[in-house]
């Protein structure tokens, strides 16, 4: 049993998302090189919380768009069904609202699916160790809004301040 800070890593990997393709293709990466025993799929999100009943699943991966998943809130579910998996998000999204709205549930894990197979892989081996993995987007400050008149509080104007002697002079 292949077990590193209490993850079993000998079982099964869930990969819930709405493209066959991504679901094949990063089974058959994930089968390799974490040599999970399975890959179990699931192409909606009520599919996947189904799948969840298999009790060997150490890994789940869930596509934060596919049908039935109304956003990252909705993996609280998830984790209340099952405590004991890592639960990594897969999203098309770079935001870094997304990624703090995941983490929120307890997410341990936020790829964009635009990256490198080996650079997923590279991400998801620290999950698994008990570590938690979020894009360097996170750490950027927020945006701030552009000031308006509105928003920004009224300094005084620089002649205001003047005594009526100095403006008296100056004016």
């Amino acid at each position: 049993m292949a077990r590193k800070n209490g993850v079993d890593r000998t079982g099964s990997i869930l990969i819930a998302d709405d493209h066959e393709v991504v679901r094949q293709c990063l089974g058959y990466v994930l089968r390799r090189e974490l040599a999970a025993e399975q890959v179990i799929e699931a192409a909606t999100f009520d599919e996947a919380l189904e799948r969840l009943a298999d009790r060997s699943i150490f890994l789940a991966i869930f596509d934060l768009g596919m049908p039935g998943l109304e956003g990252p809130g909705d993996l609280a579910k998830v984790r209340r069904l099952r405590p004991d998996m890592r639960v990594v998000v897969l999203s098309g999204s770079e935001s870094r609202g997304d990624v703090l709205a995941a983490l929120e549930p307890g997410v341990r894990g936020y790829l964009v699916k635009n990256a490198r197979t080996e650079i997923l892989v590279k991400r998801i081996r620290p999950v698994l160790d008990g570590e938690i993995y979020v894009p360097p987007v996170v750490a950027e400050l927020p945006r701030e809004a552009p000031a308006t008149a509105a928003s920004e509080p009224r300094k005084p104007s620089p002649a205001s301040s003047l005594t009526a002697r100095q403006s008296a002079c100056c004016g």
